[in-house]
């Protein structure tokens, strides 16, 4: 595999410093267990799901989400998840969904704002300035827009996008556009009264997905730290929120082993820290799905691509 315009060697040294806070016990992660994660890691990249060499949501070669996940594995260093992106990107400078639906007819929700989140893990992960000064132009060129045809407002960029969008080209040496340098001081605030109100599942993911990506380029601001712990009282059972506030906390490492434990999942279905998650009676983690379908075990639902993150995660400690 070749990454063009890359510049970044493909063993990355990742995530480095970027948990937002620390537990009294983010020791757990002793030689013993970090070998353990590996091991697990190892075992996962055989069997989550791929289709035509991209990431897959499941078994089915469902991409519609594909983006944003692909993104943030990309950032973790996964260099495989880099080239998802990349191919993902038009020759008018627009990210689409997943390659396989570049270039084709405009449809309604061909783009949104959970997918610019995975363009924008890759730019910073590969600092590809080429690919860049693209999709800049895009955006330009297409009234700050991030697709043609919506039906949900899929395409419209909100305030605290324009802050991301200007803190990732800043990062880049790339010149923003006005509303890029307009919103960029209320990426915080917005991500903590975010991380407060949000319905449980996906939305309390996108703030933690934000929140990743600004530790990656360097920001750790008391709204950054206030929103990590909100997500992780909100959601406890959620191994990505506890990361992300606590380090590699034993609480943290026994999520993972009880909800990635290397073997094929059952259904491979979903990314299940994107869902609410509940521990049962019997003491197992459940994903709530926010549509009303039937609670399944986080360990039968969990599709690989999302251990894979978490184990970077606790890897990079």
């Amino acid at each position: 595999m070749i990454l063009r315009h890359f510049g970044f060697l493909a063993g990355l040294a990742v995530f480095s410093g970027f948990i937002l806070a620390h537990s009294a016990d983010a020791d757990a992660l002793t030689p013993e267990v970090r070998a353990e994660m590996i091991a697990r890691r190892d075992q996962i990249r055989t069997w989550a799901p791929t289709c035509d060499g991209a990431l897959a949501n499941d078994r089915t070669c469902g991409q519609g989400d594909m983006l944003e996940y692909a993104g943030l594995l990309c950032l973790s260093g996964e260099t495989a998840r880099c080239e998802d992106v990349r191919r993902s990107q038009g020759a008018d400078g627009k990210f689409w969904r997943a390659p396989q639906f570049v270039s084709v007819d405009e449809y309604p929700g061909s783009f949104s704002r959970d997918m610019l989140m995975g363009a924008l893990d890759y730019l910073v992960a590969t600092k590809d300035i080429v690919s860049a000064v693209k999709y800049i132009d895009y955006l330009n060129s297409h009234h700050g827009r991030l697709c043609a045809v919506s039906t949900e407002n899929e395409c419209s960029i909100f305030a605290t996008n324009w802050g991301m969008m200007g803190r990732v080209f800043k990062s880049l040496g790339i010149p923003r556009l006005g509303r890029m340098k307009l919103w960029n001081l209320t990426v915080g605030p917005d991500l903590l009264m975010e991380a407060l109100t949000v319905p449980k599942g996906f939305p309390m993911e996108l703030v933690a997905h934000n929140l990743i990506l600004l530790k990656r380029m360097g920001y750790d601001t008391e709204p950054m730290r206030g929103a990590a712990q909100h997500l992780a009282q909100r959601q406890p059972e959620n191994p990505l929120f506890e990361v992300l506030a606590h380090g590699a906390s034993a609480h943290a490492v026994e999520l993972t082993r009880s909800i990635c434990p290397g073997a094929p999942s059952k259904y491979a279905e979903d990314i299940f820290w994107q869902r609410e998650l509940i521990r049962n009676d019997a003491g197992e983690i459940e994903v709530v799905r926010d549509w009303g379908f039937p609670h399944t075990l986080a360990r039968d639902t969990a599709n690989g691509h999302d251990c894979l993150l978490l184990i970077n995660l606790l890897l990079s400690l």
